[in-house]
């Protein structure tokens, strides 16, 4: 289970607040990725890329989410 994995039996406030957690902590991630990539730390960078994938993941399944519950 990764930090983003989120209960399925949020309430709507709490899984708008989760998503935008999400939001601020993958705009974080790109910015370490950019610097990475900028200093040419591949190994780095790749993690950070496989990391901001898992976090796109969990704000898409938390959008979802957030519909079901309209």
């Amino acid at each position: 289970m990764s930090n983003y994995d989120f209960p399925k039996d949020l309430t709507k406030p709490e899984l708008k607040e989760k998503l935008e957690s999400l939001i601020e902590s993958h705009k974080k991630i790109c910015k370490l990725y950019e610097n990475a990539r900028e200093r040419k730390n591949s190994d780095m960078a790749d993690r950070l890329y496989a990391e901001s994938k898992q976090v796109w993941k969990s704000i898409e399944d938390t959008k979802k989410e957030i519909s079901k519950n309209l």
